[in-house]
């Protein structure tokens, strides 16, 4: 039987911020993240570790 009882702590919720789908995307080479206006610039090739991105046959 302890004397004193420990503390709670309480962690309050953050909310996420809401981040529009297709903003960004994240290398699977290097794990850096990069603005999808860059990778269209760049031809979906990632310019920290020139990892491919895969094309559609429209682009």
């Amino acid at each position: 039987m302890a004397i004193f009882k420990k503390p709670a702590i309480k962690i309050q919720d953050r909310k996420k911020r809401d981040i529009p789908q297709g903003l960004f995307q994240k290398c699977s080479g290097c794990d850096e993240v990069i603005h999808e206006i860059e990778l269209i610039e760049n031809q979906r090739v990632c310019p920290h570790c020139d990892y491919h991105f895969p094309q559609t046959a429209k682009e």
